[in-house]
């Protein structure tokens, strides 16, 4: 058990120094102050007094000016108290050296004079405080540490002359000189209460060992061998007739709510009467005399928040029977009848009155329009609308909203909607417009006005026209339009139209024209022109002519026409008349021939042309020649003949004149030739034909060869050689080549082979092998013989290949193979697992052969043999540890065999802390550092550094407190209160001396968090860091109930199987995800608080255990040695953690392998539980599940041969 600080108010004083570094400290208890002076290096001695006033207060100080102890006597105290130690120590002003560290050992000695004991037997809680204000906590986390703890003895004994021993050493560090501290330590009373306990108890400072000064800055500050002294205090109690100190714990009636609504409190319904037997008791326990009285009803409340009008009726439960001096422990509860209250008519507004232009825009009487709210209840709105007053142009209505709550209170308010049509229609005129005259001024030709109106529709739009025709080339009309809407609102506008004449006649032309010389050019044979108006007719129409006749061959006349009407527009338009001369000559050309090349190309020998003209003669027939010889075998001449007359006209004709060669050359054949298959055909071996041309030389000869299959072995070739000359005249002549084969194809076997099975070997594949032929192609060579010596595991197969040609020409080739299986099954060697959690989850040979037979194959052979070898390890917890290693040999059919070590290992050696624990500032617990230890808040900061903030509950979810200050931690914990869902909000805890993230009641006065669910998570998540950073121990993948985490609640929800689960599934019971109200808060906080005090200290559990879940109270089998290869000298018993509040770990060493008897004996030496087995030699660990004990206090007897011991055992729960 850690110790938890409890801050109570105490005196302190300040005495004068002595010469040199004085050391004065004064140890109060019961009255009792001892006072201790020692001088380091003047003063040799060590001067020890004791003062013990009867009934009178201790001082501490000169009197003038002291602070008080109130003084209390042995009998002001009851068994099981905590009794406060206070010593005070004082540096001497003129001391040397500065920030000493003091050692102040302490101790406690009982002594059992009649049959029941009294004793000192546990450290509760310890403090540092200022002499100059008593009631603060003087920097406790940093000045003070208890060192070393130890019970020799154990608990006060039963037996006469029984003893008991308590020691404890703190160490002070930063005095400087002048500083008074006082150290105060709270121990617990001790009391078995078997027969009325006498006996005496001495405390004393420095009697086991020395007070000793072990640090100091600067030169010769430390020393040693400083004796204190020590007080024997007589105690006497008498046995309690009873002995119960539990509060009781009831249950009210439920409460309950009145059915309907109340408008006055004075309507309360009347109340049944109080019924205490309806009060249930939560813990009855029989040595406690419970009563439970009515004790009153509270006036009529009311919750205006929440509507609801209530009394509260208070019980109270009162246990009588409590040691002797001590007020009764009472609690009380409280029943509620409720009825929903309300008083107040709902608030409303109505909407604002309004003034519309349309009946048609008038909306329905429409309730949601009503802004309204209620205090309490839900609102039921209505609207009512009256009749319209007036009509449709003038007129209004009303509209009456009431709102009535379930209480039946009401409001009412009005809306006024007038209806006034005032506004006229909307006209839109057509566009002005000029038309032409003779254009229509129809609307539908010049644009109609159009009408709308917001509401009434009235006539659509109307036209009235005013002509001004006084120019009747320009007559204007203004058209008025009008609009009237139903309620005589009317609108209009005008329109212009403008008629005018601006279009001048029309004219039409006749068409230019080109006539020959000597023809008329009078309109009657050229054309006349026509005029035509839409509106006023004029003059016909009239021309006038200018001639050109600059070039006698192209005489040019433009004739110009016009028509003019009666408002003086004029149309004209030209008329182009050419007279020219464009007849060409007559021509009449030689005939086309073709003649041989070297005949004459002179018209005396391939014809003339002649000419001739109508009008203009000119002079005789000319030719040209276009001569086209890219074809040298067929040369174009192209002879164009040409006429001329006098004004430049000319004809001309062609003649074509070509010049051809037809005459193909002479050519020599090579002989006919016989070859072998495979032989060269090219005419370099077999001949080359030769060719000549009397005209234009060709090309080298050239051949096609016509290849005839006599058979699968002769083929005849018959190459038939061609020239050609320059023109394409072509010579043929044939040759003959015959072709046979006689050669058998050439053959080289794949190499020679070597496998490791005989199942191994391939089939006949010549892959790797070479074949060819002179003549053959695509040869596939076939195994025609197989021979093999040896058996299944060696042996040598000569495999004949054999290759034919087409024409049955064949060679032969062998190749070897040889098998022989040398080798070891295959796999690979399972790894096993080093992060096993607990022991009893090693696997047996059996699981590990069926995995072996899973991984491992031959290649040759179908099955594997797996045989076990031997197991090293013995899987027990050793130094922290845990390992098992299988060797196995696996072998085929021919010998050939491997082997394979499978270990499997883990860390047994949980660390955990009570949340008592986290919240100690003044602690130092075990930690991978050089000395081995560090305080709670270095290594709740190495922790969070390591893995981030502690996050309990869910952000995602909306509830989640976030620590990230180890401080806060500290602060926080431990807590206590109901278990349950944290407040709504995501709260951070992140600033040291604020780090409340709740108000009351979620937090208490001192700042700790009042949900010991969230408390214990804290905790939790904590150790699950701390076993892994301390040890490497998985304690999150520990599975619950197991023999390593025995005891833990068993009415879990089926889905937490690990301390991970329950972590993670108590965290979802706190986002408030889970349903809460089926008890699972309670045994989720059982849960984790097992788990954080059943490895409290880093002690491990059992590697072994079995549980009986339907036995009144369990005990495992002894686990054998552990850790301990030889026997202790002496006999030790040891009990965690204690106090319990489900299950405890019992720890001894047996001198003997011989029987041992356990016992468990309650207040009355009843004896609750007893168990006989046979120890092992050494140590033996076993765990007890006492969740079937009462709450309260118990001891554990253990005897072996004629020795006995005892431990005391707490049941929280």
């Amino acid at each position: 058990m850690h110790p938890t600080s409890y801050f109570f108010p105490f005196p302190k004083s300040a005495q004068p120094g002595r010469a040199g570094f004085i050391l004065c400290l004064a140890l109060a208890f019961f009255g009792i102050q001892i006072q201790l002076q020692a001088q380091c290096s003047a003063i040799a001695s060590i001067d020890f007094t004791a003062n013990n006033p009867a009934d009178t207060d201790v001082y501490f100080g000169d009197g003038s000016n002291a602070y008080v102890l109130e003084s209390l006597e042995p009998k002001d105290y009851a068994c099981f108290d905590t009794v406060p130690f206070l010593v005070q120590l004082q540096v001497n002003p003129a001391a040397a050296c500065e920030d000493y560290v003091v050692s102040l050992p302490l101790q406690w000695l009982c002594n059992t004079t009649g049959q029941g004991g009294i004793g000192v037997s546990e450290i509760v809680s310890f403090q540092l405080n200022t002499n100059n204000d008593p009631g603060s906590n003087r920097d406790g986390d940093e000045m003070l540490s208890l060192i070393s703890s130890d019970i020799v003895d154990g608990p006060p004994l039963v037996t006469p002359n029984g003893k008991c021993e308590l020691n404890g050493t703190f160490e002070i560090t930063g005095l400087d000189p002048g500083e008074v501290v006082i150290l105060r330590v709270d121990v617990l009373l001790d009391c078995d209460l078997t027969a009325n306990p006498t006996g005496n108890i001495q405390a004393s400072l420095g009697e086991f060992a020395n007070i000793q000064i072990t640090a100091g800055t600067g030169t010769n500050c430390t020393c040693s061998n400083l004796q204190g002294g020590a007080q024997t205090i007589p105690w006497a109690v008498e046995l309690p007739e009873c002995f119960c100190t539990e509060a009781p714990e009831i249950t009210c009636p439920a409460n309950q709510l009145f059915e309907g609504c109340i408008q006055d409190i004075s309507a309360f319904p009347a109340l049944p009467d109080p019924d205490t037997e309806a009060v249930s008791l939560d813990n009855p326990i029989d040595d406690c005399l419970v009563t439970i009285e009515w004790v009153g009803d509270s006036e009529i409340l009311v919750d205006e928040e929440n509507c609801l009008a209530y009394v509260e009726r208070t019980y109270r439960a009162t246990n009588e029977c409590i040691p002797g001096g001590v007020d009764p422990l009472s609690t009380t509860c409280v029943q509620t009848f409720r009825i929903a209250y309300d008083a107040t008519p709902p608030m409303i507004t109505c909407p604002a009155d309004e003034t519309i232009t349309c009946l048609d825009d008038l909306t329905a009487c429409d309730p949601s329009q009503l802004t309204y709210s209620d205090n309490c209840s839900t609102v039921m709105v209505d609207c009512v609308e009256s009749q319209l007053t007036g009509n449709a142009c003038s007129g209004s209505l009303t509209r009456t909203f009431t709102a009535n709550d379930e209480c039946g209170n009401s409001a009412m308010c009005v809306q006024t909607v007038t209806i006034l049509d005032d506004i006229a229609p909307e006209l839109t005129c057509p566009d002005d417009i000029t038309i032409e005259c003779g254009a229509s001024t129809d609307p539908a030709d010049n644009g109609m006005a159009s009408c709308s109106d917001n509401c009434n529709d009235g006539t659509g739009p109307s036209f009235t026209d005013s002509v001004d025709d006084s120019d009747p080339c320009a007559v204007v009309i203004t058209r008025t339009w009008t609009c009237a809407d139903a309620c005589g609102n009317t609108s209009t506008c005008d329109q212009i139209i403008t008629i005018t004449d601006t279009t001048p006649p029309a004219i039409d032309c006749p068409a230019d024209i080109t006539i020959q010389c000597g023809t008329p050019t009078d309109p009657g044979n050229t054309g006349m022109a026509s005029c035509s108006d839409s509106c006023n007719e004029g003059s016909g129409p009239t021309f006038t002519d200018i001639v050109d006749d600059s070039n006698p061959c192209a005489v040019v006349i433009t004739r110009t026409w016009s028509c003019t009407d009666a408002c003086g527009n004029t149309s004209t338009c030209e008329q182009i008349i050419t007279i020219v001369d464009t007849g060409s000559p007559q021509i009449t050309c030689p005939p086309s021939l073709t003649i041989e090349c070297g005949e004459s190309t002179d018209p005396e020998n391939t014809g003339m042309a002649t000419c001739s003209d109508n009008c203009n003669v000119g002079g005789a027939a000319t030719y040209s020649d276009s001569v086209d010889d890219s074809d040298p075998c067929a040369v174009v001449i192209i002879r164009t003949w040409t006429c001329a007359d006098a004004c430049g006209n000319t004809n001309a004709c062609s003649q074509i004149i070509t010049i051809v060669d037809t005459t193909g050359p002479e050519m020599i054949c090579p002989p006919d030739v016989d070859l072998e298959c495979g032989a060269s055909t090219d005419p370099a071996d077999t001949g080359t034909a030769s060719c000549s041309d009397s005209c234009n030389e060709g090309g080298a000869p050239t051949y096609t060869d016509t290849v005839t299959e006599v058979d699968a072995c002769t083929t005849i070739i018959s190459r038939i050689w061609s020239c050609s000359d320059g023109c394409g005249n072509t010579s043929t002549c044939e040759q003959t080549i015959t072709i046979s084969d006689s050669t058998p194809p050439e053959i080289s076997c794949p190499e020679a082979a070597a496998v490791d099975c005989l199942a191994s070997v391939p089939a006949g594949d010549f892959s790797g092998g070479l074949v060819s032929d002179n003549c053959s192609t695509a040869l596939t060579p076939e195994v025609t013989a197989s021979s093999i010596v040896g058996d299944e595991c060696a042996g040598t197969i000569v495999r004949t290949y054999t290759a034919t040609d087409d024409c049955g020409n064949s060679s032969s080739c062998n190749q070897t193979i040889t098998y022989s299986d040398t080798t070891p099954p295959s796999g690979i060697c399972p790894l096993g697992s080093d992060g096993i959690s607990c022991d009893t989850d090693l696997p047996t040979v059996e699981e590990v052969t069926a995995l072996m037979q899973d991984i491992y194959a031959d290649e040759c052979a179908e099955a594997v043999s797996i045989t076990f070898l031997e197991e090293t390890g013995s899987g027990e917890c050793v130094a922290g540890s845990f390992s098992r290693t299988f060797v196995f040999e696996v072998c085929d059919d021919c010998g050939n065999c491997t082997s394979c070590e499978v270990t499997y290992s883990g860390s047994c050696e949980f660390c955990s802390l009570t949340q008592g624990g986290w919240g100690n500032s003044g602690g130092k617990y075990p930690w991978n550092d050089a000395d081995g230890k560090a305080s709670t808040l270095e290594i709740i900061g190495a922790l969070l550094e390591i893995n981030g903030p502690i996050v309990i509950g869910d952000p995602e979810a909306g509830n989640s407190l976030t620590i990230t200050d180890p401080q806060c931690v500290v602060d926080l914990l431990p807590g206590g209160g109901q278990p349950g869902i944290l407040p709504e909000g995501d709260a951070t805890a992140e600033e040291a001396g604020d780090c409340a993230p709740y108000r009351a009641p979620d937090i208490s006065r001192n700042g700790r968090l009042r949900n010991n669910l969230a408390t214990q998570v804290i905790a939790l998540q904590l150790n699950i860091w701390y076993s892994m950073e301390k040890n490497g121990a998985n304690l999150a993948g520990l599975a619950l109930g197991g023999a390593c985490a025995p005891g833990i609640p068993a009415n879990l929800p089926d889905d937490v199987l690990t301390v991970g689960d329950l972590l993670a599934y108590a965290n979802a019971y706190l986002s408030g995800a889970l349903d809460s109200n089926n008890g699972l808060a309670g045994r989720l906080t059982d849960a984790a608080a097992g788990i954080n005090e059943f490895f409290d200290g880093c002690s491990n559990a059992l590697a072994e255990s079995s549980l009986d879940p339907d036995s009144e109270l369990e005990i495992d089998k002894p686990s054998g040695p552990v850790n301990k290869p030889s026997h202790p000298s002496l006999i030790s018993l040891h009990v965690y953690p204690n106090p319990a509040s489900g299950e405890t770990v019992v720890s001894f060493d047996a001198l003997e392998t011989e029987e041992i008897k356990l016992q468990i004996v309650d207040l009355r030496g009843e004896v609750v539980w007893g168990r006989t087995y046979r120890g092992n030699l050494g140590e033996n660990r076993l765990s007890v599940n006492t969740r079937q004990l009462a709450r309260g206090s118990y001891t554990l007897w253990l005897q072996q041969g004629g020795t006995r011991l005892y431990k005391r055992l707490v049941i929280l729960r």
